[in-house]
């Protein structure tokens, strides 16, 4: 028989409701004790059984199953042998009564009692409390020695999660046993039925390996991104200002943490692409010209294409140095409102006489910018 112990700080913020009586009441930001989700993982050889304790007043039904799915999907336990409690704390977090929407279809009155009156649950700390529980369950789990670490990336470690975020996973492992591991990925999460794996190949990284996954019970723009990488090639993910903070579930190499981008290498990189860029707008204006002048305006537009890309790293070069190998990502968050009137007016290309219009004035666009020196990033 083994058995793991971990526990995670679960103390909600300052000013976020405080339940426990039948009005509204706020923590002052005071604490005696942190409040702590708490749990350990038995394994008789067979099967794993994982104990779960959270300092909370309640958890309602629903989130214990999204606790026991997300559970499940990062580990390989059952469900049904995931227990979760809570001590029934007055002094916890806001988990409880209402939940946000719960009523929505009920009475002005009753919307009021329950939402402006009584204790409200905040999705802020639901996900610290999710949070917590996840962390506190992974951190037991060693079922593999080949893989080092494991964490997450993308929305959670940018801090941009919504309703449409993924579940970027990244484990550190040899390619070696890449196989293997994304065997074990895919073990768990087959109860929710696998219904489309994309192989990525070659994958888009040096040293890694790469699974997408969409699952027949997930929302509609859910999927799990899985990458394997080694342990020189997940160093690149660890950059903070290109990749945030790394959610850590394990990590045996005690190497996992953000740390800064390198500044001398970037400016190496912006450098190079600045003085390709300068070579390659002219033969593609070039090439765009050449294809509509023998009506092939669908070859034309897929060069204009090349030059439009070259206008986001240009614009990302001055406006987000640190992501302007980004491609189109995150352009709408992180480009200013004039860079991006400037790329929709040329994105949106109604027909051809639009792209014999356009072109000329991209490529211009182009040049003139790439005139003078590259920003520093």
């Amino acid at each position: 028989m083994q058995a793991g112990f971990a526990e995670r700080d679960i103390t909600p913020l300052p000013g976020m409701e405080k339940p426990g009586d039948y009005f509204k009441e706020f923590n002052d930001g005071r604490v005696h004790d942190p409040l702590k989700a708490r749990a350990v993982v038995f394994n008789n050889g067979e099967q794993r059984v994982a104990l779960v304790g959270a300092d909370v007043l309640e958890i309602h039904r629903g989130f214990v199953q999204s606790l026991r799915r997300k559970i499940h999907e990062r580990t390989g336990i059952t469900p049904e042998a995931i227990l979760i409690a809570a001590s029934h704390t007055h002094s916890g977090g806001p988990t409880g009564f209402a939940y946000p929407g719960q009523f929505d279809g009920e009475s002005e009155l009753v919307q009021h009692i329950a939402y402006d009156l009584s204790p409200s649950a905040d999705p802020v700390y639901l996900d610290i409390v999710e949070r917590g529980v996840i962390e506190a369950v992974v951190a037991n789990l060693l079922p593999m020695t080949a893989v080092r670490a494991c964490f997450e990336g993308g929305s959670a470690a940018t801090g941009r999660l919504d309703e449409f975020s993924d579940i970027d996973l990244v484990i550190v492992a040899p390619l070696t046993s890449a196989d293997a591991t994304f065997d074990a990925v895919e073990s768990a999460l087959s109860p929710h039925s696998i219904v489309h794996a994309w192989h990525v190949d070659p994958a888009p990284f040096p040293q890694t390996a790469q699974r997408f996954y969409f699952l027949t019970d997930a929302p509609r723009f859910f999927a799990v991104d899985c990458v394997v990488a080694s342990e020189a090639g997940v160093e690149p993910f660890l950059e903070r200002e290109r990749h945030g903070n790394p959610l850590v579930y394990f990590d045996r190499t005690s190497k996992i943490r953000a740390r800064a981008v390198d500044r001398t290498a970037l400016a190496l990189r912006h450098a190079q692409r600045w003085r390709q860029l300068k070579g390659a707008v002219p033969v593609f204006a070039m090439l765009v010209d050449k294809e509509l002048a023998r009506g092939r305006p669908l070859e034309a537009l897929g060069f204009y294409q090349a030059l439009l890309r070259a206008l986001v790293e240009v614009l990302g070069m001055s406006h987000r140095p640190d992501r302007f190998d980004f491609g189109w990502r995150y352009v709408e968050t992180q480009l200013p409102e004039d860079a991006r009137a400037l790329l929709a007016r040329y994105a949106f290309v109604a027909d051809e006489q639009a792209l014999r219009e356009r072109a000329p004035q991209l490529a211009e666009e182009l040049r003139s910018r790439l005139s003078a020196e590259a920003p520093p990033p």
